[in-house]
């Protein structure tokens, strides 16, 4: 009778250390997607040319494609699980109904394939930011992806709301029908202070610029100046 209860009471241990095991390993295989900097939807005023994309060019020279006045949104996603997980429709919403896909390397194929998007800050110097490939795709498996996300604010009003979103390959309770085989990213940017930002910079530069053009016109002799004249006279 004993000998009945211990073997009962371990096939109890065996049966529930298997099922903590199992769950465990469900845990550490399900696929998830960390956000970094989502906690702070202050996006940042950009104003034309201080983002280019830099190509080199035939003759080994170095061209640019200015981007237009617009906002960049930055976040850092962590996809620790071991697959890859999808990503698609990432795009910005504006004033709560006009859809804008953000700027891709797509946008800019036609300038290049390969060019490196560069920011340029008058004070901290010029560095290269990754804007996504396209408007869809892959986060890869244990990856770590830092993403610039640009919207042009040119041709059109300036926007009252903005909001960011994209869908993501990871099933959500309770796992049955379409709309429960991905999760949706959404974050209401605050773009309260962003218009006067852009406008800001716009003088700051044009302040920073004309010193720089004054400086760089030729100085030329005239062609009638008394210099000439004595020269002619003899």
């Amino acid at each position: 009778m004993v000998i009945t209860i211990v073997i009962s009471i371990i096939s109890l241990l065996i049966s529930g250390l298997s099922s903590t095991v199992a769950l465990l390993s469900f845990a550490s295989n399900k696929s998830k997607l960390i956000f970094f900097g989502d906690d702070d939807p202050v996006p940042e005023a950009i104003i034309e040319s201080e983002i280019t994309a830099d190509r080199i060019n035939e003759k080994g020279k170095t061209e640019q494609f200015p981007f237009p006045n617009g906002i960049l949104y930055c976040i850092q996603v962590f996809n620790p699980s071991p697959q890859d997980i999808s990503f698609f429709n990432m795009q910005y919403i504006i004033d709560g109904e006009i859809p804008k896909n953000v700027w891709s390397k797509k946008t800019i194929e036609w300038f290049s394939d390969n060019a490196k998007v560069i920011m340029h800050d008058p004070i901290h110097g010029s560095g290269e930011i990754y804007i996504p490939d396209t408007s869809f795709g892959v986060f890869k498996a244990h990856s770590f992806t830092p993403l610039y996300l640009f919207v042009s604010t040119d041709g059109s009003p300036y926007p009252k709301q903005l909001r960011f979103q994209f869908n993501y390959a990871v099933r959500s309770f309770p796992y049955f029908g379409k709309n429960h085989h991905y999760k949706s990213f959404v974050k209401d940017l605050d773009i309260t202070n962003t218009e006067k930002e852009m406008q800001l910079k716009t003088e700051a530069m044009k302040q920073l610029t004309q010193p720089m053009q004054r400086s760089q016109k030729p100085n030329q002799t005239p062609p009638y100046s008394k210099k000439r004249r004595r020269r002619n006279k003899k």
